[in-house]
């Protein structure tokens, strides 16, 4: 049901648009997230370079597979005291969330971007719900509620304004490959950059799933 409602929510765009083209982004402010990384899910990222060699467009600017993540949530810019409190109390509330296994389901898109299909989406809401009540109580807001979080995974960008259904039709033949399972142990505050069209960040603190913070980590 996920799958075919992403897929006809995009087959549905009919321009897409340029994903780096985006008001504000330049403004210098700290951007922080929390984010679900994949670097322990070769089968994932086996599935993107597969899917990723048959989008091989001008128009689509590629994910590395150090770069795949799900973005659970923005976070609002915060001193580092504010941060350390958002840290301690996000420690605190996933350690009674356990770890899941997500399916990265058939490809399907956005009007800036191509990406997976992502379920089940309960213990992402769970998540998404548990950072947002920290948040809050922490007085640093986050960018959405739970009712609007739509959890995907990226493969490409789109870097320029194009017609929709030449790259819709690439994507269908995609769609029937197996799925990947990607495990979910924990989630991760990062600083966010943009860098020749691609993201990267640094880590400040990884959150285990019914466990302990690992700290923060070296810059990638």
């Amino acid at each position: 049901m996920i799958a075919d409602h992403d897929w006809a929510a995009f087959s549905a765009v009919t321009m897409m648009v340029n994903h780096w083209d985006r008001p504000g982004r330049s403004s210098g402010r700290r951007r922080l997230y929390w984010f679900i990384t994949a670097e322990q899910a070769p089968d994932v990222h086996s599935l993107a370079e597969r899917c990723q060699r048959q989008l091989a467009r001008p128009e689509l600017d590629h994910t590395a597979a150090d770069g795949l993540h799900i973005t659970i949530s923005r976070v609002s810019a915060a001193s580092e005291d504010m941060l350390a409190t958002v840290a301690a109390a996000a420690r605190a509330r996933c350690a009674e969330l356990d770890p899941f296994v997500l399916q990265v389901l058939p490809l399907a898109g956005s009007r800036g971007a191509v990406r997976f299909s992502l379920a089940p989406w309960g213990p992402l809401l769970q998540l998404h719900s548990a950072l947002t009540d920290v948040g809050t109580a922490a007085g640093v807001a986050t960018a959405k509620p739970t009712s609007g979080f739509r959890p995907h995974l990226g493969i490409a960008y789109c870097n320029r304004p194009v017609p929709a259904e030449p790259i819709q039709r690439a994507i269908t033949d995609l769609r029937r490959l197996e799925p990947a399972e990607l495990p979910v142990s924990g989630v991760k505050l990062v600083e966010l950059r943009r860098e020749n069209h691609r993201y990267r960040w640094t880590t400040l603190e990884e959150i285990r799933l019914g466990g302990v913070s690992d700290g923060a980590r070296d810059k990638r």
